[in-house]
Formats: structure tokens, C-alpha cells, sequence
């Protein structure tokens, strides 16, 4: 059986899959990077993402650990093709295979977020052109936000609008949350590539420093001079 070895960030690993899918499947050990403090994935990012990773039918089992044993194929070394395409295309590079876009991603929708919009923004990888002020007006009470209590205090702060922060969990209750809703709006994020994952409705506010974000699928719409078209918003 395959034996992936990934240390990445959350979103590098969300990238990871459709190659991990496209040779088949198999177990995935997430490790700490040893070279850098901040790819640390022991802890809560990885009690975070654990869940999602062991719902996907391609992954056979999923745990973390710093032993390195039996793997057959080592991802930590992706990043020496930076420069060359988007994240799934440098870490499709580094595996030998050719990048796949397809649905990679299976979550149950939620009930909750039937006919809503999920909102995201982190502090990295921002556009302050995107209009994030008037999209929530034009949503109103349809718009939910997921993220820490930080990232939703700056949201209303940014926009000086009101808008419901919709609990979660972990990142499979990010993903059924948005697998329900009619569209996700956000930057680059973990949530952000889960939405990817599930091809799901999305516009991305486009930081111009991070193309290697922009997955393309149909549905997908990145917006980087902030003029959006209002009717993806009915």
C-alpha cells in the first residue's frame, strides 16, 4: 500500500490529495517540518484536520508522528517547485503525476447552511480592493462566517457589518458547512481549499501575491481589481 508523507501547512495538505487520489490512495503520516517552527502540524492543527482526511475514501488511515517508517512516497520536499504552477500542480510535480482539478473532496451538507453563503477571511493573503463591505450588504442575514473570534471581530470591524459567526469545530465541520451553503466567499484559507476540494461555488478575494491559490474549476471566480459580478451573489 502507498505511504504518503506530508509536512505541509493545512492547505498544502488539502492540495496534496488530488495526487495522493490519483495514485490510488493509501495512508498519509503528517509530520512537523523540521526546518520551520511554523509548519509545525503536531497539536490542534492536525486534531483539526484529522477528521476530513479519515473521511475520504482514498485514505486508508491517517495519523501524526515524527518516525518516518515504511514510507513510499515523501512530500516534504514539494517546495523546490515553487514557482511552477499552483499548489496541486508543484506537489503533482514532485509525485511524478499530472495535476487533477477534479472533485477531491466528500463532506455531508449541513443543514444549517442550506441557502446561505459561507464567509471567510484570514489575516494572510488579503486584496483590500475586494468589496467586502458591499457583498455583505447585498447578503444581509444570508451571509455566516466561519473563522476564529479574532478573524470575525475584524471581519464586522473591516466592513462595519453585523454577520453570523457560524461555529465549527474542526475542518470537517468546515467542509459540511460548506458543502450545504449556495457559495463560499473567502481568501487563501484552509476553508478556502476545502471549498476547492469540494468544487464547490466560490469567489476568492485574490491576494496578488499568492497566484499559486488560484484552482480552477468550474464555479470557481477569483477577483483581484475587486469589481465582482453581483448576480453570482443571488
Amino acid at each position: 500500500m502507498n505511504r504518503f508523507l506530508h509536512s505541509g501547512h493545512i492547505g498544502d495538505i488539502l492540495a496534496f490529495l488530488p495526487s495522493m487520489k490519483s495514485l490510488g490512495g493509501g495512508e498519509l503520516i503528517i509530520t512537523d517540518h523540521c526546518g520551520n517552527v511554523h509548519l509545525k502540524m503536531s497539536g490542534f492543527k492536525y486534531d483539526s484536520l484529522e477528521s476530513l482526511l479519515a473521511s475520504q475514501k482514498y485514505v486508508a488511515k491517517v495519523w501524526f508522528s515524527n518516525d518516518h517508517g515504511g514510507v513510499t512516497h515523501d512530500l516534504r520536499g514539494f517546495r523546490r517547485h515553487w514557482g511552477k504552477g499552483d499548489l496541486i500542480h508543484m506537489q503533482a510535480l514532485e509525485l511524478g503525476v499530472e495535476p487533477s482539478y477534479a472533485k477531491w473532496l466528500d463532506a455531508k451538507p449541513a443543514k444549517e447552511t442550506k441557502g446561505r453563503v459561507v464567509c471567510c477571511r484570514s489575516p494572510r493573503y488579503r486584496n483590500y480592493n475586494f468589496p467586502w463591505r458591499k457583498i455583505l450588504k447585498r447578503l444581509g442575514d444570508r451571509a455566516v462566517f466561519i473563522g476564529t473570534d479574532e478573524e470575525h471581530e475584524d471581519m464586522e470591524r473591516h466592513t462595519s457589518c453585523k454577520i453570523e459567526r457560524y461555529q465549527v469545530k474542526n475542518c470537517l465541520d468546515i467542509a459540511e458547512a460548506i458543502s450545504g451553503s449556495d457559495l463560499f466567499i473567502g481568501n487563501q484559507s484552509s476553508p478556502y481549499w476545502i471549498a476547492a476540494g469540494l468544487n464547490h461555488p466560490c469567489l476568492q478575494e485574490t491576494s496578488p501575491i499568492t497566484p499559486d491559490s488560484m484552482i480552477h474549476y468550474d464555479g470557481a471566480v477569483f477577483c483581484l481589481d475587486g469589481n465582482i459580478n453581483f448576480d453570482l451573489l443571488k
